[in-house]
C-alpha cells in the first residue's frame, strides 16, 4: 500500500509539472532574400493554464519589423502592436476573451531589413531564434534557415542560455547547401533562449555598401583599425559582447587616409534616424564601449 501511495504521488507530481504553463515547441523559420531582407515565420505551441496565459501571448521583437501575419490554431488572430523603443511587442488575443486551459499554436510572420552581417570572407545571419524574454520554460526549440539558392553554409555557431551566455545545449540537423537546421537538446528555463549564427557564401546577398556610397542614412563608428581584417575581427568580438545592443545590424568597413596613413573605419548601419543612431551610441558607451561616433554618410 505504501509503495502504491508513493507511486501515485510521483505520478501526480509528474503530471502537475507537465501541466505548468510553458512553450512545448518553438519553431523559427527564416528565409534570407537577395536584397538583404529576411522573412520569418515563428510557430509557437503553448500550454495554457489561465495563469500568465489568460487571453493570449505576447512576443517581443527587436528593431523595426513589418508584421505580415498572426494566427492562432490556423485561424487569423487579433493582435496589437506596442512600441518598446528598441523593438515592438506583438500582443496576440482579445482582452475580453479568456482562453480555457489547453494547448494552443500561435504563428507570427514578419519581415525585417538590415539584419545580415557582411564580413571579409563571408556574410552572416546572427539570429536570436526564441528571444530571451519568455517568462516560462521552452521544452524544445528549432531553427531553420533558408539561404538564397546560390548560397551555401560556410560556418555556424549556436548558443543557449541567458542573454550573453555561450551554452551549447543544441545539436546540428543540416548544414549543407542552402539550408541550415538545428534544435535544442534540453529545456530552456524562463528567460533563456536559443541563438544561431550562420555564415554563408559572400556576394549573393546585396550589401549595404551601395547605400553608404549613395549617402543614405546614419552610421555608428565603433573603431578605426590598421587593417580591414582587424576591423572585421573586432566587429565579431563586439557583436558577441554587445549582442543585445547591436542585434543584427550589419557592419561597414571603409578605408580612410589621414596624414598619409590608411586606417579602416568600422561602423554599423545604415540607421534610419540620427536619434536612433545616437541612442545606440549611448547604450554602447554605457556598456563600456570606448569609441563611438555617429556619422552621416
Amino acid at each position: 500500500m505504501r509503495g502504491l501511495l508513493i507511486a501515485l504521488v510521483l505520478l501526480w507530481s509528474a503530471c502537475n509539472a507537465k501541466a505548468d504553463e510553458r512553450i512545448s515547441d518553438f519553431l523559427g523559420e527564416l528565409t534570407i532574400n537577395r536584397d538583404g531582407s529576411i522573412d520569418v515565420t515563428e510557430t509557437i505551441k503553448v500550454i495554457a493554464e489561465g495563469k500568465k496565459i489568460k487571453h493570449g501571448i505576447f512576443r517581443d521583437l527587436p528593431g523595426p519589423v513589418e508584421i505580415t501575419s498572426v494566427k492562432r490554431d490556423v485561424a487569423t488572430a487579433r493582435y496589437a502592436i506596442e512600441n518598446l523603443g528598441k523593438g515592438i511587442r506583438v500582443r496576440i488575443g482579445s482582452g475580453d476573451i479568456l482562453l480555457p486551459p489547453g494547448s494552443y499554436t500561435y504563428q507570427i510572420g514578419y519581415r525585417a531589413t538590415g539584419v545580415v552581417g557582411f564580413f571579409e570572407h563571408y556574410d552572416e545571419i546572427y539570429w536570436n531564434v526564441t528571444g530571451n524574454g519568455w517568462p516560462f520554460a521552452i521544452d524544445h526549440a528549432r531553427s531553420v534557415v533558408h539561404l538564397p539558392a546560390e548560397a551555401s553554409v560556410i560556418q555556424f555557431l549556436g548558443y543557449t542560455g541567458y542573454q550573453g551566455s555561450n551554452g551549447k545545449d543544441y545539436r546540428l540537423g543540416h548544414s549543407e547547401g542552402a539550408i541550415f537546421t538545428a534544435e535544442t537538446t534540453k529545456v530552456l528555463s524562463p528567460n533563456e533562449g536559443f541563438t544561431v549564427a550562420v555564415g554563408f557564401t559572400k556576394g549573393i546577398v546585396d550589401s549595404p555598401v551601395q547605400a553608404a556610397s549613395a549617402g543614405n542614412g546614419y552610421y555608428v563608428q565603433l573603431d578605426s583599425l590598421k587593417s580591414e581584417a582587424d576591423a572585421y575581427k573586432e566587429f565579431g568580438l563586439l557583436k558577441v559582447k554587445h549582442a543585445s545592443i547591436l542585434g543584427s545590424l550589419p557592419s561597414i568597413v571603409n578605408p580612410a587616409t589621414v596624414g598619409g596613413f590608411t586606417r579602416y573605419r568600422l561602423a554599423i548601419g545604415p540607421i534610419s534616424s540620427h536619434d536612433q543612431a545616437t541612442q545606440i551610441c549611448r547604450s554602447l558607451v554605457a556598456a563600456g564601449q570606448r569609441n563611438c561616433l555617429v556619422r552621416k554618410q
